[in-house]
């Protein structure tokens, strides 16, 4: 009979007789719908259940379950069945995905009433929608739906989002995170009065910072931390600062520590609140950025040390090549001779010159050694008018104007 059959042994399996609950679904109470989805994730985890064959979850339990999603009460049983299904590997793909089941799962991100549970799986399973949607999709809808997410300052919401920001950056354009999320995050820490928001935000900081240039990073970020210290230095902020501090200054380099990072870490030192501890660990890490300034500097003199080294080095081992400094100073001419044959076989060193100027000598007296009377080339004792003298003896002195002119003599006076 067709009772006998419809009781058979068959039909009494419990895996059929889910299957035929699942498509009968829309027909049920909610109170039978919520009891049922609550017990289907057991009979899915059974790997030897004929409910888990890729084939009957791709054309059975998904397309039901994407259909009860349109009962908002059932939105926190259906959710996480159907996320758990889709990490499964070969039960679906991006076309199965995008033409079967994102049509159903799309309004859920823009939904004015969602549970908080969905909220946080959709976050935490991120990389696999953005994987399986389109690329119109995530810019679209996934997107927007991150940017909610930071304005609703819910911290369970604010912890996953926060956590999925470093994965944002390689699937979204740099842009959009720089100028859409990054603003969003900042604002918030400086409009939230909950500490546990700001410590969350500053924690998503300091994983996500290295994504951006270094310009944004010292205008943008940095200068939103000035406003935050000005405005809340409780013990929590101050200790997120200061391994924000700490994990920038080693990105950013020394020169960008000693001018940026450190007046701003200073301050912190006198801050009352902080306990004994806390203030130990801020003197180490201030201690800590100053060494990295230090030890670049050193480093930096040190290098410039070895260059003159070598450049001294090299210079002083030339050959034949003396040194402008050791070069001989060439003597000046000293007289008028000197001066018009400079450079020329005819030209005359001057001697010397002496530590002190020479002294000039006495002029002669007149019954002296010279005697201009006496005839004779002898008679000038060897005395030459050619032959420079030092310092010539004024010729008014010894001789008088009336006194005798040796040139008026005969020639024989004066060898020739």
């Amino acid at each position: 009979t067709i009772a006998a059959f419809i009781n058979s042994e068959f039909f009494m399996d419990v895996n059929v007789r889910a299957i035929r609950f699942l498509e009968q679904l829309n027909e049920k109470d909610e109170t039978q719908r919520v009891t049922f989805l609550k017990g289907l994730p057991k009979l899915l985890a059974d790997p030897q259940s004929p409910l888990c064959s890729q084939r009957v979850l791709r054309e059975r339990i998904l397309p039901r379950l994407c259909s009860a999603l349109l009962f908002p009460a059932l939105y926190g049983v259906v959710v996480p069945i159907i996320i758990g299904l889709l990490k499964r590997d070969k039960v679906s793909d991006c076309a199965h995905f995008q033409a079967k089941m994102w049509p159903c799962l799309k309004p859920l991100y823009t939904a004015k009433e969602i549970p908080i549970e969905v909220v946080t799986l959709f976050l935490k399973e991120l990389d696999l929608q953005v994987s399986l949607a389109s690329q119109a999709d995530q810019q679209a809808v996934l997107l927007p739906f991150l940017l909610r997410c930071l304005e609703l300052q819910e911290p369970v919401i604010l912890n996953e989002v926060l956590e999925k920001v470093p994965y944002l950056h390689k699937k979204f354009e740099y842009r959009q995170v720089k100028d859409q999320i990054l603003p969003r995050m900042l604002q918030l820490l400086l409009s939230s009065s909950v500490v546990k928001v700001k410590v969350q935000v500053l924690m998503g900081l300091s994983r996500i910072f290295e994504i951006f240039d270094k310009t944004t990073i010292t205008d943008v970020i940095l200068t939103t931390f000035e406003k935050l210290t000005k405005t809340d230095r409780t013990p929590a902020v101050c200790m997120c600062l200061l391994g924000c501090y700490d994990a920038m200054s080693k990105f950013l380099g020394p020169k960008a520590t000693a001018e940026k990072i450190i007046p701003l870490i200073a301050p912190l030192l006198m801050e009352e609140s902080l306990s004994l501890e806390q203030w130990e660990t801020q003197l180490s890490v201030c201690k800590k950025l100053m060494q990295r300034v230090e030890a670049a500097r050193r480093k930096e003199y040190d290098s410039k040390k070895e260059l003159q080294a070598e450049a001294g080095a090299a210079l002083g081992g030339e050959v034949g090549m003396p040194s402008r400094a050791e070069e001989p100073k060439q003597a000046e001419p000293q007289d008028f001779e000197s001066l018009l044959f400079a450079g020329t076989a005819k030209a005359r060193q001057a001697p010397p010159a002496a530590a002190s100027p020479p002294k000039a000598p006495p002029p002669p007296s007149v019954g002296g050694g010279l005697d201009f009377m006496s005839g004779g080339g002898g008679g000038l004792g060897g005395f030459s008018f050619d032959t420079p003298t030092p310092s010539a003896p004024s010729t008014s002195t010894g001789i008088g104007a009336g006194s005798w002119d040796p040139f008026a003599g005969s020639t024989g006076a004066v060898g020739a």
